[in-house]
């Protein structure tokens, strides 16, 4: 799946929905909100068997079917398959599992909302947002990040950092080992914010060394 690094990690796993062979070299296009910013997937079915996908960074992935099964077809690709796309019958939507998140619902995109919306230019994050997971936080430092807008602008910025370097690095596998383990240090703060303030400059600025050097 074509992440760019600036949205989705990708990293993650992209569910899609593909029907029928009649729909063999159509193209759809589904909005996601990852709780940075929003993004659009374009994903193409070449065929039975296969079908490419990509953000706006321009990649395009190409996907394999892996799972044919009620009526639903599971693509995977990219390294260690870490990309999968479920296309169900109706193809309203898709919906993009993350690492370190939820599952996010990506409707198919009408005419009406073709046009990005304000603010959205690619690495662009809203101040205002807070991290998806804060719907339901895990621990008790996603709470306290959730609290705080500085914190949650922070997390924003750790995430478009860390999908840039899995994105644009050529070393994806080893930059998911490392923010996994970040994860870990990260909530290990608990409550203590200048704790998290720390464990988020140190992240921002070993991802953007992936990038930038």
């Amino acid at each position: 799946m074509s992440f760019r690094t600036n949205i989705c990690a990708l990293a993650g796993l992209v569910l899609a929905a593909l029907a029928t062979p009649a729909d063999a070299q159509s193209t759809r296009s589904f909005r996601c909100d990852d709780g940075v910013r929003p993004f659009t997937i374009r994903v193409t079915v070449l065929d039975q068997q296969t079908i490419s996908a990509n953000a706006i960074d321009g990649r395009t992935r190409t996907l394999r079917l892996t799972q044919h099964r009620n009526g639903e077809r599971t693509y995977a690709g990219g390294a260690e398959n870490e990309y999968n796309i479920t296309f169900n019958a109706s193809q309203d939507h898709a919906s993009l599992n993350k690492p370190y998140s939820e599952t996010i619902e990506c409707p198919v995109v009408r005419a009406a909302q073709s046009q990005p919306r304000p603010g959205s230019g690619p690495g662009d994050i809203d101040p205002g947002r807070k991290p998806a997971w804060c719907a339901n936080p895990a621990n008790l430092a996603q709470e306290t990040v959730c609290d705080s807008a500085e914190l949650s602008r922070l997390d924003g910025v750790v995430s478009v950092a860390y999908r840039r370097a899995v994105s644009d690095s050529g070393r994806g596998a080893e930059i998911r080992r490392e923010q996994s383990r970040w994860v870990s240090r990260r909530d290990a703060c608990g409550e203590d914010r200048a704790c998290l303030r720390r464990r988020y400059g140190e992240q921002i600025s070993l991802l953007e060394g992936y990038f930038n050097n």
